[in-house]
């Protein structure tokens, strides 16, 4: 499952951060293999940080995360930061 949710908002000020975050889990039975998470992001701002720890490995050009396997009954959590560029809507 993943659920992605937004903070601060909905509406916030130009230039201010903002954060997508992707709750990740594998309910199972069986551990998950070549695990992908991609975000299509937004118009109107600046990505420029994803992490996500103890998932695998993340690239911000394309904002991707990649885990050659992700075990039964794990969770984690892929966070994107960004700006909101001055009169874009987000």
């Amino acid at each position: 499952y993943i659920i992605k949710t937004a903070t601060p908002g909905p509406y916030i000020a130009d230039g201010a951060t903002r954060s997508f975050t992707l709750q990740v889990g594998n309910r199972g039975p069986s551990d998950a293999r070549e695990v992908w998470i991609r975000d299509f992001g937004f118009t109107g701002g600046n990505i420029f940080s994803i992490q996500a720890p103890g998932f695998g490995q993340c690239w911000l050009s394309n904002l991707t995360c990649y885990a050659p396997v992700f075990s039964a009954g794990s969770t984690a959590t892929v966070t994107i930061l960004f700006t909101v560029s001055p009169a874009q809507p987000c």
